[in-house]
């Protein structure tokens, strides 16, 4: 990997790494997130063929191998049921559920602008609010919401007042992997 598209991905890993740490107030309204207990709750039996779930997991730089991995799970002729993400991994995941093609996605990491991503804040809690993130996330999935995928696709964020992990599967796909 050349070095200018090698930092390229670091600054923007980085601004996804940090785009949540600003985040301290309440879930806006357009939020669902719901707890473990509550999806092992309303979680049922699911007839006929396993279902395929892909975890995409964050780790800066790492987190966009994904693409790599969804590419092959797709020459392998699987095609996951659910996508579920965190940081890194939920902007790969959210584009990919939401139907856009695995070199589309390729190209919308490589055209963006890192600075355009950064919305600097000096507030308690973190430096980027993730409000420029939310809206490029937006663009790329066509602003489609969530539950309309045509993939079933959460995020999973941690809710800084408990400290428990919550999955948003409903709502604007930006401003949940903002959270």
């Amino acid at each position: 990997m050349n070095h200018p598209f090698r930092h390229r991905w670091l600054a923007v890993l980085a601004a996804l790494a940090l785009a949540g740490c600003a985040v301290t107030e309440p879930a806006p309204t357009d939020l669902q997130p719901r707890t473990l207990d509550q999806v092992h709750r309303v979680a049922s039996a699911h007839h006929g063929r396993p279902v395929l779930a892909v975890v995409l997991g964050g780790g800066g730089l790492r987190g966009f191998a994904h693409v790599g991995v969804l590419q092959a799970l797709e020459e392998a002729g699987l095609r996951p049921d659910i996508v579920v993400g965190t940081s890194a991994g939920s902007v790969v995941g959210a584009a990919y559920a939401s139907g856009i093609g695995l070199e589309r996605i390729r190209q919308a990491a490589l055209d963006v602008k890192v600075v355009s991503l950064i919305d600097l804040t000096w507030r308690s809690g973190g430096f980027i609010r993730g409000d420029n993130l939310a809206r490029w996330v937006d663009d790329v999935t066509g602003s489609t919401r969530i539950e309309d995928f045509p993939i079933r696709f959460a995020a999973v964020a941690t809710d800084l007042q408990s400290a428990q992990p919550v999955l948003l599967s409903q709502g604007p796909a930006g401003r949940s992997i903002q959270a």
